[in-house]
């Protein structure tokens, strides 16, 4: 209660926290302005590029008059904003501040919404908005998915993608890589326009340039232009390595250089903070009041590395030379769509190189390079965009649809993907279901699963998934009501009927702009994720994993009342086991929609681990140390037990344990591994100082988190289920295919799954699990008989059939 108590005031006064409850009510109560527009660049951050470009021609051009351009600015960059308008003599541009009162009335209100990254993850478009997302660049460097070390953090951007009715392409390739990377190809109802970027109209006023030579007095100089990529990810922070080389080279560089020679250097903010420009005669910070593009022409010659700007520089027909003096760090953990040695411009890894190309002519043809990446480009990109997307003129750029291949789509909630039963399952149902009928979408919540990434990869590599971002969008009364809820102090039908439009707004916020045909709560738990899948129009089904009324009873971790709300509103309610449909159905659900779907068991893939070499990860916990732990699991001299489940108390493990300790004194050779994927709270770290002590450690090996837990099992002699209750217990299936013995307890879950395949079955108590050890070391269980590819065959149709 405590915590609760904490993050409720940690939350009222939070800055972020308080304007979401602003937005949503002003999306409530604010009709759309035909007449407004807002622009919105870098979370309002910057005021160049695409935007700048476009918020230029719109307050300049007489067709738009009539209408009020917003420009969105964060608080602490309103004076660089304020100094480019003013240059510019940009006077209808109206700055609003982020996170205010006036920002979310025109986010909420604005016909027009354009933006060159992403607008933050209470952003919900409202029906007769137009989003334009113009993105910020050709990209080099890998995207979505394919980020080597983030791939994991897509939420935000794919949800605007998804949301927005139009995305800018400048070119083939761009577009090609971001609808592959952000898995829009088959459910985003976005439309695309193949057309230049507005930032590079610039690029083609040869006046422009002339005159803004002179204004700066620059004339008569050689002027360079250097724009490095920023080294690390904003979240982390600047490479203070990068940047100490950066700056070395800089110095050297500027040591070197001609009094004709003047080189303009564009950072960073976080790097820009490293660097004092007093120090250099000829090196210069480009000037702030200039938009970056607009300066960019008058330079001579563009030095850059891994950014995406030489793409747009290449329109002006000057040198550019890529300085990659840390591409082996730099490269190390980031993909890249091309190869820097297929990339036509001259590569330079020191100062001296790179004074020397500087001082040689253009020595390379990139024509060819040109026309794959800079098709469109022209001094009228921005005309053309403002004016098919917000007058509806036709300006002759080609729009498209987002083609799919024509299968069902269909989106399966995983939960918090935690090593476990239910991301196990999900696993091995996605290993064998249908590619060629369906398109599968893992879905998860990416702050809770944020612990858990690593294991997004062993899914197979054609399904694809769509991270969701961003708390629930509530007013201060509704958060209010929403607490209430979660302390149960009211139930859910209350709950739903004061609070249930805003469960619909986050469900549409979520998914509702992506084209999906059934939606799976796979997972089966948390309550918010449970009522957000009852509020689709389409098929929708919920699983049930494990008996929930022995959840409700022995962990408290579902509620009664939500429960039987959900199983009357979703289409299907799949138990994973006949054994749980009887419970299912005292919980809401009825025989029309109660179903079975059995799990997929993954026959092959256990074979295979288990004939490798056992070992354990970096990452494994262990009740000794690794190399004692190997020698315990290798131990032939010994009779091992396994059990494997989550440490949670369901499975229980302390009177497994207390059993094992009095069936010992007769086998002095016997010894226990107990074996999960995670720890529900902090009972792996209980069961440990049980074990300690009862003085059991040199004869009970505890392990969590083994990414092959079925070369561990393999080393052992017979498995073990101890649970007082399950949904089914994998653990049993997996041990049987590995080639151990099985016994289990007599519950609810295996219980029909034993009896029909000639298992064993053990009263569901301590003494029954002492004689579980007795029968299986005296060699008196047989072997489970089942024909695991008929199984799979029944399990695959019954999920088929609900989708």
């Amino acid at each position: 209660m405590g915590k609760n108590i904490e993050k409720i005031i940690k939350n009222l006064t939070s800055k972020y926290w308080l304007a979401k409850s602003r937005y949503i009510h002003y999306y409530d109560k604010y009709a759309i302005d035909e007449k407004a527009i807002l622009l919105e660049s870098q979370h309002g951050h910057e005021f160049n590029g695409n935007i700048f470009a476009l918020a230029k021609y719109l307050s300049s051009d007489i067709k738009y008059a009539d209408f009020s351009i917003y420009l969105s600015c964060n608080s602490n960059f309103t004076e660089e904003f304020e100094e480019k308008i003013n240059y510019y003599n940009l006077d209808n541009i109206k700055i609003v501040t982020t996170s205010t009162k006036e920002y979310f009335k025109v986010l909420a209100s604005a016909k027009y919404l354009i933006n060159d990254n992403t607008f933050l993850p209470y952003f919900i478009k409202k029906e007769g908005q137009i989003y334009l997302n113009t993105w910020h660049g050709t990209p080099l460097k890998s995207l979505g998915r394919k980020i080597k070390n983030d791939a994991l953090n897509i939420g935000n951007p794919q949800r605007n993608f998804l949301t927005a009715d139009y995305i800018l392409f400048p070119n083939e390739y761009t577009k090609r890589h971001m609808l592959e990377d952000y898995m829009m190809d088959n459910i985003a109802q976005s439309k695309t326009i193949m057309g230049g970027y507005p930032r590079n109209d610039v690029f083609f006023n040869t006046e422009r340039r002339k005159t803004l030579r002179k204004e700066l007095k620059l004339e008569n100089y050689k002027v360079w232009a250097y724009m490095p990529t920023f080294r690390q990810n904003a979240r982390v922070g600047t490479s203070a390595k990068s940047d100490a080389y950066m700056l070395y080279n800089l110095f050297e560089l500027d040591k070197r250089m001609n009094d004709d020679e003047v080189m303009f250097v564009n950072l960073h903010p976080v790097s820009r903070s490293n660097v004092d420009f007093d120090e250099f005669i000829h090196i210069k910070e480009f000037p702030s009041e200039i938009e970056t593009y607009d300066f960019l022409n008058i330079t001579d010659c563009l030095v850059t590395d891994y950014s995406s700007v030489f793409f747009d520089y290449a329109c002006t027909g000057k040198k550019i030379i890529l300085f990659t003096y840390d591409k082996e760090d730099y490269l190390k953990d980031r993909g890249m769509y091309l190869s820097l040695d297929d990339i036509v411009y001259p590569k330079v890894g020191d100062f001296n190189a790179l004074l020397k190309e500087l001082r040689c002519g253009k020595n390379y043809d990139d024509r060819d390079f040109i026309k794959d990446f800079i098709p469109f480009e022209s001094a009228f990109s921005s005309q053309k965009l403002c004016d098919q997307v917000i007058l509806n003129e036709d300006c002759s750029l080609p729009v498209d649809n987002i083609h799919g291949n024509g299968k069902k789509n269909i989106l399966l909630y995983a939960g918090n993907l935690a090593p476990n039963g239910v991301t196990a399952s999900l696993r091995n149902l996605l290993c064998v279901a249908d590619t060629e009928k369906y398109n599968f979408y893992i879905s998860f919540h990416q702050n809770a699963a944020k612990n858990y990434g690593e294991n997004l990869f062993t899914f197979p590599s054609d399904v694809s998934y769509l991270a969701t971002v961003g708390g629930f969008n509530l007013t201060i009364f509704d958060r209010i009501i929403k607490v209430l809820f979660r302390f149960k102090i009211i139930r859910v039908g209350l709950y739903m009927k004061i609070n249930g439009k805003r469960v619909k707004q986050n469900f549409e916020r979520d998914f509702g702009f992506a084209k999906f045909d059934t939606f799976i709560q796979f997972s089966g738990y948390v309550p918010d994720q449970i009522l957000k899948f009852t509020q689709t129009d389409k098929n929708n089904v919920i699983y049930v994993h494990s008996d929930m009324e022995q959840e409700i009873k022995q962990r408290g971790n579902q509620r009664a009342d939500v429960l039987k709300y959900a199983y009357k509103r979703y289409k299907h309610v799949a138990a994973v086991s006949e054994d749980i449909v009887e419970s299912t159905l005292r919980l809401g659900a009825s025989k029309e929609n109660a179903c079975v779907i059995k799990n997929i068991i993954a026959k092959d893939t256990v074979l295979a681990k288990s004939k490798l070499a056992p070992q354990l990860d970096e990452f494994t916990e262990s009740s000794v140390e690794h190399e004692e732990a190997m020698k315990f699991i290798t131990d032939k001299s010994t009779k091992k037990f396994i059990t494997v489940g989550r440490f949670s108390p369901e499975k229980g493990h302390k009177r497994l344990v207390c059993a094992f300790e009095e069936f010992s004194k007769k086998a002095p050779d016997a010894r226990l591994i107990i074996m999960g994927g995670s720890s529900y709270l902090d009972e792996y770290d209980k069961l440990l100082d049980f074990i300690l002590q009862r003085n059991l450690q040199d004869r009970v090996l505890l392990l969590m988190n083994v990414s092959n837990p079925f070369a561990v099992m393999k080393q052992c002699d017979y498995s073990i289920l101890s649970s007082y209750y399950e949904g089914f217990g994998l653990a049993v299936v997996e041990a049987d295919i590995v080639g151990l013995s099985v016994v289990s307890t007599d519950i609810t879950g295996p219980r029909g799954f034993m009896k029909k395949y000639g298992g064993s079955l053990v009263e569901n108590s301590q003494k029954g699990i002492e004689n579980g050890f007795e029968m299986l070391y005296n060699n008196e269980v047989k072997r489970l008989n089942v024909d695991y590819d008929e199984y799979n065959r029944e399990a695959l149709e019954e999920f088929e059939s609900v989708i």
